[in-house]
């Protein structure tokens, strides 16, 4: 398994965190600010409806098969930055 941080801009479009067919859970933590996150076969439209994730010291998803995962910043300030686990 290996972490790979990135730091997210509220202009940028979902970023897919799992397509549905990993083998091991996934690990998504939001480091700072909040992400908006949502669970799709697809790439979800612009304006998906998403719940939102908050950075704090329990900030963490672990995400299984067969889940299909995306997620995008929600704001500017803080910078958002995540981390992911595969």
């Amino acid at each position: 398994m290996s972490t790979k941080k990135y730091n997210l801009d509220p202009g940028d479009d979902w970023m897919q965190i799992t397509d549905g067919n990993q083998v091991k859970p996934v690990l998504l933590q939001v480091i700072s600010g909040e992400i908006y996150f949502c669970e799709s076969a697809t790439k979800p439209a612009p304006n998906a409806d998403a719940h939102i994730f908050s950075s704090g010291p329990n900030a963490f998803l672990s995400i299984t098969a067969p889940d299909s995962v995306w997620c995008k910043a929600r704001k500017v300030v803080p910078p958002t930055v995540i981390a992911v686990t595969r």
